[in-house]
């Protein structure tokens, strides 16, 4: 209304980093504070790290992937690599040292429910990894969680933006659980009964997934439909744009944003299970 234009996806990336933070690590980044506002050191090498490894991807140079030459671009990669690694190995430390704390009746602070907890046991004797491949673990959560996140929840704003009787319902199904709990916060369960935002959701990733190709390597040698034969240790593609908008799995409308389509009927949906794998077959 005041004509404002807002970079959702940056904001949106901000609070991504701010939710994994807190959820992962116990860590407040406090990137949602304002999205003007200069990032802080960690989440700021995990944007440079981000953007670099995209640039790679993307580059037909044979010498993209190599990171160990001494080139500016490398040299800033593996000072940003050095910044984020320290960050997550002084919450490992802080977070071993207050269980030390709490053993020893010094502290009856309260650890935080988060990933750490379940990665950092009580006991150091049954430690599961080392201190580096603790932080190897946490890293790869980062990564995986951040983009493919803010992602999604960008294109799912697109979405709703561009179809507003999809985006009344979304509200009023939004309100409605608000009104119920009556200011009370929200929990787990109160969040899996907004059946109508989990179809638009599903729909999102479906037309807008965030990783648009997965690969596996054949375990034995596969014969297609069309008598092709794949050698065992083929490296495949799957396109998974291509499989999710694919009209032979999906109809005439699969291009067209329809929320509806992952409605089940009598318990079943309509489509068949692997016709839908933004996340490979783990959803």
């Amino acid at each position: 209304e005041a004509g404002i234009v807002v970079d959702m996806y940056k904001a949106l990336k901000l609070i991504t980093m701010d939710v994994i933070g807190l959820t992962g690590f116990g860590i407040d980044f406090k990137c949602g504070t304002s999205i003007d506002s200069q990032l802080p050191p960690a989440p700021a090498a995990f944007e440079e790290m981000l953007t670099q490894m995209g640039q790679r991807l993307n580059s037909l140079s044979p010498l993209s992937e190599n990171y160990t030459l001494p080139t500016p671009q490398n040299l800033r990669f593996k000072k940003c690599r050095q910044v984020l690694r320290e960050e997550i190995l002084q919450v490992v430390r802080e977070r071993a040292q207050l269980r030390e704390r709490k053993a020893r009746g010094e502290s009856n602070e309260e650890e935080h429910d988060d990933i750490m907890k379940y990665m950092v046991p009580e006991d150091e004797h049954e430690m599961p990894f080392t201190e580096d491949e603790t932080i190897d673990e946490l890293v790869v959560l980062l990564v995986a969680g951040f983009d493919t996140t803010s992602i999604f929840l960008t294109y799912c704003l697109h979405e709703l933006a561009m179809h507003p009787e999809v985006e009344k319902k979304v509200q009023e199904e939004v309100d409605a659980l608000f009104e119920k709990k009556n200011g009370e916060p929200l929990g787990y369960d109160d969040v899996m009964h907004l059946r109508y935002c989990n179809l638009v959701m599903k729909e999102t990733l479906r037309l807008h997934p965030p990783a648009p190709l997965t690969n596996r390597t054949a375990s034995k040698d596969i014969k297609l439909s069309n008598g092709t034969v794949l050698p065992k240790g083929t490296e495949v593609w799957l396109p998974i744009v291509q499989i999710h908008t694919c009209e032979h799995n999906w109809g005439s409308d699969a291009r067209e944003f329809k929320p509806e389509r992952f409605e089940e009927v009598d318990g079943h949906l309509s489509h068949h299970q692997f016709a839908f794998i933004p996340f490979s077959g783990g959803m």
